[in-house]
């Protein structure tokens, strides 16, 4: 009878199939629960005597080498299950002996059992197994049950013996069935226990002998339970999305099931939006065959408004079915819809008719986007339908980029008319326009002469408290180039920073003035700096002098009449700006305690320029930095219990 075939472990494609059926589904009846899943994946040289096992007990008690041999894990035939490679086999303990090459030993008596659990709640129970066997028919025989008691007996359910032509078979054992002619039950009892025994005769009639895997026990409360899975959002055809727009027409969408048997008595569902209900269904729910079944529930239509909101759908609102869990009945969801999206939209401005370029051309352009989120990309064609050549390097511009131009290289392009035609999206329905006429490709429309600019102002002397005209001259005979306004500490190196909204400015434009806002700027002197480009090189030109930026300008001085000053005041500082020394002038109505301080941009004293008595009249005094350096600073008169400031910029 002993098949020396040599394969290993029967991992058969045949029994990958078998596993898609594995024995955990839940049989028909209410709700079940498990007690046992076992898969025999844990240590075998630890077999039931640590963790994983559980309350697994064998008989007889071996020692380390045997014999006598019980149950115990081998890796030589298991059943498939895609988890471990292991089963429980009739003498794989103590593990000397290998299903491979040894056969059961003679006159054994093997027992394994596991428990106690209780089946004191239960309506019904079932064990459900998978066993292999290869004996001596009739004597040599496996058989199976359970009992009440922990000792080494059984009410049996099946016994089985030989090698039955199916290799892995599946099992069910009902706890309600058991002994002769099935009349024992142990539904309703504490303590109850599984059982497995294999037996062998004396004779030398012997094969591999039994193996066992995949134990699961479980019973049955006979109760129902109403379950929630999950809430989501459908259009009003059902299909599914993942966030509505602002206005648009919803449902919502929920999934539950229902565990048990038969049908369940009626009940409410309800699905409430930010705790207002919005539809109340009450019906019941047919459990299938299998002892589960999903449904699926539609709210009616909503509305979707602009804020955060919260879908409830609850399940046996009313409380009125007693389930087997309470707890799992509410199923949530938490959204916020998407503002409808504004397109944008863009007009080509240049090239148009009469525009002609040698190697390079400013494409120009407005557009718009209020979600300031949409890009540009320029295409170039030989007509002004269809579609024609993205231009190299115009791809993903930003539509707030304030420039609204793209320097466009034509020197590899074929000479005559072209189009230009822009394509601007924001994720959705991209929008396009072409230019209202061709650009005439011209190589020899001759050498590049480049741009040029001088700026006028701001001059030695200006200042600013919120804001200032730039005023400039450019030309360019190409009229395509730009041009950018920055400031800077100093007017040297062309390191400065961006004016804002001063980028992108056309040469050709007849303004030729910019309206600066200083407001947000600290008070210090500035230089500006414009910088004007075309194909070429960028062209650069300082300011001829300092703008002083002052928040205080513009405040009310002191006058008087000639004469005795009518009271209290600090003059002027001249020059300012100066280089090496300022006169600094302040008036007394009568003769006082006077004090004249230079403090930095810190607020620190750097100099005491005078303190003492002072006579009455109109006072200049000389101030002469040492060891300053170039800055803005603050001059104080204190007199006649009054405190009077101005500024002063020096430069070295």
């Amino acid at each position: 009878m002993r098949r020396r075939s040599g394969w290993k472990s029967l991992v058969l494609a045949g029994l990958a199939a078998a596993v898609a059926a594995a024995l955990l589904g839940a049989p028909a009846g209410a709700v079940w629960h498990n007690v046992l899943v076992e898969h025999f994946s844990g240590s075998a040289v630890q077999w039931n005597t640590v963790a994983p096992w559980g309350n697994w007990a064998v008989y007889p008690p071996t020692g380390s080498s045997g014999p006598p041999w019980t149950w115990g894990v081998t890796d030589y035939i298991y059943k498939v299950n895609n988890l471990d490679e292991q089963s429980l086999w009739c003498c794989g303990k103590p593990p000397t002996l290998d299903p491979e090459f040894n056969t059961y030993p003679t006159n054994m008596g093997a027992w394994v059992k596991w428990g106690p659990f209780s089946l004191a709640q239960a309506v019904a129970a079932r064990a459900y197994f998978w066993y292999y066997i290869e004996s001596e028919p009739i004597q040599d025989f496996l058989r199976w049950g359970a009992y009440n008691q922990n000792q080494w007996n059984m009410f049996p359910a099946d016994t089985v013996s030989g090698v039955p032509p199916q290799q892995w078979h599946n099992k069910t054992m009902e706890f309600d069935s058991l002994g002769m002619g099935g009349s024992v039950s142990l539904l309703g009892q504490n303590t109850v226990w599984l059982l497995f025994h294999f037996q062998s005769d004396g004779d030398l009639l012997r094969d591999m002998g039994a193996f066992i895997d995949e134990v699961t026990i479980s019973w049955d409360d006979g109760t129902i339970d109403l379950e929630a899975e999950q809430v989501s959002i459908a259009r009003l055809d059902s299909t599914s999305i993942v966030q509505p727009f602002i206005g648009d027409s919803v449902r919502f969408r929920f999934l539950w099931s229902v565990e048990g048997s038969g049908v369940t008595p009626p009940f409410d569902i309800t699905c409430a939006v930010d705790g207002n209900v919005i539809y109340t269904e009450r019906r019941t729910a047919a459990i299938g065959g299998s002892g589960y079944s999903t449904y699926e529930t539609f709210s009616s239509p909503w509305q979707a408004v602009a804020d955060t909101h919260g879908v409830v759908w609850t399940l046996d609102t009313q409380n009125e079915i007693a389930e087997a869990r309470e707890d799992n009945n509410v199923g949530s969801l938490t959204f916020q819809p998407i503002p409808p999206n504004v397109p944008p939209w863009i007009e080509v401005l240049r090239p148009t008719w009469g525009d002609t370029a040698g190697s390079s051309f400013v494409i120009r352009w407005i557009d718009e986007d209020p979600d300031n989120n949409a890009h540009i990309s320029l295409f170039w064609n030989i007509d002004s339908v269809g579609t024609g050549v993205l231009i190299p390097g115009a791809v993903g511009i930003d539509e707030d980029d304030e420039a609204d131009s793209f320097l466009w290289n034509v020197s590899q392009v074929l000479e005559g008319p072209v189009w230009v035609y822009a394509v601007i999206e924001d994720g959705f329905t991209p929008t396009s326009d072409y230019s209202p006429g061709p650009l005439i490709v011209d190589h020899s429309w001759g050498i590049n002469v480049p741009p040029a600019i001088t700026l006028l102002t701001p001059v030695m002397g200006d200042t600013a408290d919120s804001e200032f005209w730039i005023k400039w001259t450019d030309s360019d005979p190409d009229d395509d180039a730009l041009i950018n306004l920055y400031w800077d500490n100093n007017n040297t190196g062309t390191n400065g920073t961006p004016i804002p909204g001063a980028a992108g400015l056309h040469e050709d434009s007849d303004c030729d003035s910019f309206l600066w806002d200083v407001s947000g700027m600290l008070e210090m002197g500035v230089w500006v700096y414009a910088k004007i480009q075309d194909e070429g090189s960028p062209v650069f030109d300082y300011s001829p002098g300092l703008l002083v930026i002052d928040h205080t300008a513009g405040l009310p001085g002191w006058q008087t009449e000639a004469g005795t000053p009518g009271g209290f005041a600090l003059g002027s500082v001249y020059p300012n700006p100066f280089n090496s020394e300022a006169v600094i002038s302040f008036s007394l109505p009568h003769p006082s305690q006077a004090t004249l301080r230079i403090y930095d941009s810190l607020g620190r004293v750097r100099e005491t320029i005078f303190t003492g008595q002072a006579p009455a009249g109109y006072h200049q005094v000389a101030w002469r930095p040492m060891d300053l350096p170039s800055g803005l600073y603050l001059v104080e008169l204190q007199a006649g219990g009054q405190t009077f400031r101005t500024k002063a910029v020096y430069m070295k």
